[in-house]
This record gives structure tokens, sequence and C-alpha cells, in this order.
């Protein structure tokens, strides 16, 4: 199998997707969807804001990855 190379890119490049108006439904909603679709099939990544994510969980799910990652190879290997 051959894989397409990987493109460089700007990391200004990437969109930011604004989440304030998803709780509203409706064509709101709908608008975000597509600027998500579109941000994956076009450039593959994108960044959200104003999730409504509080930093506090954000850092304790960071630091719970870091201690996971830091694992030993066959300790990851027995999560599944």
């Amino acid at each position: 199998m051959q894989y397409a190379e990987a493109e460089r890119i700007d990391v200004a490049a990437i969109p930011v997707i604004d989440l304030t108006d998803i709780a509203a439904g409706g064509p709101a909603m709908s608008a975000i969807g597509r600027q998500m679709l579109a941000a994956a099939e076009g450039i593959g990544f994108f960044y959200i804001r104003n999730h409504g994510i509080p930093a506090s969980l954000i850092d304790a799910v960071f630091a719970v990855s870091a201690r996971f990652f830091g694992e030993p190879p066959g300790r990851k290997q027995e999560v599944q």
C-alpha cells in the first residue's frame, strides 16, 4: 500500500471553529458541522474555541495521558 506524502502546512492555516452558538442548535449547529467537515476533509485538523470545557478538566486529562504514555510498552498493551 502506498501513502501520499504528508504536506507541510503553516499552523496559522488550521481553522479555528467557534462553538459558542452550538447550544442554539438548528442552523447554527449545522453551520458548525459544515465548518468541521470542511476542515477535516480539507486540512485534516481544526481547533475549537468556546467549547465550555473547564481548563481544570483539560489539565487533568493531559496529566492522565502523560502518566499513561510514560508507562512501559508492556503496561500500555494491557489496556484495551
